[in-house]
């Protein structure tokens, strides 16, 4: 049974490749809900956090076998965006934040971060676009 790759990983792999094809591919191949919307959080003009930018103190994840933690994870990421749960108090949000971060595989967590702080590398709205039409807006057209 081949080991589910975490989001970051995908993203690595994506990342490692210099050719616009290739890395298409990689996102077909690698295609789910959970990355699309990694993609659309980490891209989308009108997506915002209710974070602080940079990375929490956190204590990353020792636990072995989390790589498919943020699949299951994702659908709580709506709760630190803004117009979202806005009766949080502004350290209660963080403190669900650092939990999750210190549940996910190490560098689901990294990337998390890079998503919120929209510094996620290798990867342009053009290219996501080209995997998946229409997915992030074109600064243009919004």
């Amino acid at each position: 049974m081949q080991r589910t790759l975490a989001i970051a990983e995908i993203l690595d792999l994506v990342k490692e490749t210099k050719d616009v094809p290739t890395k298409v591919s990689l996102l077909r191949q690698y295609d789910s809900e959970t990355l699309r919307y990694i993609l659309e959080l980490a891209f989308h003009p009108n997506v915002g956090w209710w974070l602080p930018e940079g990375s929490p103190p956190y204590k990353p994840s020792d636990v072995l076998d989390t790589e498919g933690r943020l699949y299951k994870e994702a659908r709580t990421l709506p709760l630190y965006l803004y117009g979202n749960r806005p009766d949080l108090k502004k350290h209660q949000r963080e403190n669900l934040f650092i939990g999750l971060l210190e549940s996910l595989h190490p560098k689901d967590a990294a990337l998390l971060i890079a998503v919120k702080d929209k510094k996620v590398e290798g990867l342009n709205i053009a290219t996501i676009n080209e995997a998946f039409p229409g997915l992030i807006p074109n600064e243009q057209n919004s």
